[in-house]
C-alpha cells in the first residue's frame, strides 16, 4: 500500500553523505537552506508518483509543498489521471529565504523557507485559475520555547536565561535548533 502522504525528504536523501552535508557556517541560513535543496523534495514527490500504479484509487496528498520545481510533478500526475493534491503552508507564502538573518532560527523549519523567487511561484501556482495543483494553504505550527531555537543574544526579547543543556557554541546554528 502506499503512503497518502510525502514527507518532504526520503530516506535514501535524508541519509546522504557530502555533499549533502553542510558545507558553510552552521549559522547561516544559506548554509542550511543549501543542505535541503528542492531535489529532495522532488525526489520525495517522483518516488510517491512511481508507486501511485500500484493503487490507483487511493487518493495522494503532498503536505508542505515548498519548492515550485515540484509543482510540475503534481501537475503531470494529474493529467495521467493520478488522484493527488497538494498543499502549501504560510511560511512559504510570506518569507523569504533572502530575508533571514543568520543565526536567526526562529524560522528554522522542514522543508526551509525558500528564495523570493520560488515564493513568487508558490503564489503564481496558488492563484491558477484553472486548476492549480495548490488546494489548500495550512498552517504547520509547532510551538516550541524560544531555549529549544537556540536564539543568539539580540534575535529575540523573550529569550530566557540559558538552561543547562544549552551549549553556547550551538546559539544561532541551524543544524543544532530544534525545527524540523
Amino acid at each position: 500500500m502506499i503512503p497518502p502522504i510525502s514527507n518532504s525528504v526520503g530516506d535514501d536523501v535524508q541519509w546522504s553523505l557530502p555533499p549533502l552535508a553542510p558545507a558553510g557556517p552552521l549559522n547561516e541560513y544559506s548554509t542550511f537552506l543549501a543542505s535541503r535543496p528542492a531535489s529532495f523534495e522532488t525526489y520525495a514527490i517522483s518516488q510517491i508518483l512511481s508507486l501511485a500504479h500500484k493503487a490507483p484509487n487511493l487518493p495522494l496528498h503532498i503536505v508542505h509543498l515548498s519548492a515550485i520545481d515540484s509543482i510540475p510533478l503534481v501537475r503531470e500526475a494529474r493529467q495521467r489521471g493520478v488522484k493527488i493534491t497538494a498543499e502549501t503552508c504560510f511560511h512559504y507564502l510570506s518569507l523569504a529565504a533572502e530575508n533571514i538573518r543568520n543565526g536567526d532560527t526562529r524560522h528554522k523549519c522542514c522543508p526551509p523557507i525558500r528564495t523570493r523567487s520560488n515564493q513568487d511561484g508558490l503564489w503564481d501556482e496558488l492563484m491558477e485559475e484553472k486548476d492549480s495543483v495548490i488546494k489548500t494553504v495550512v498552517s504547520d505550527h509547532s510551538p516550541c520555547t524560544p531555549n529549544l531555537k537556540l536564539l543568539p543574544p539580540g534575535i529575540s526579547n523573550e529569550r530566557k536565561a540559558d538552561s543547562d543543556l544549552e551549549k553556547e557554541s550551538e546559539k544561532g546554528d541551524f543544524f543544532a535548533a530544534w525545527g524540523g
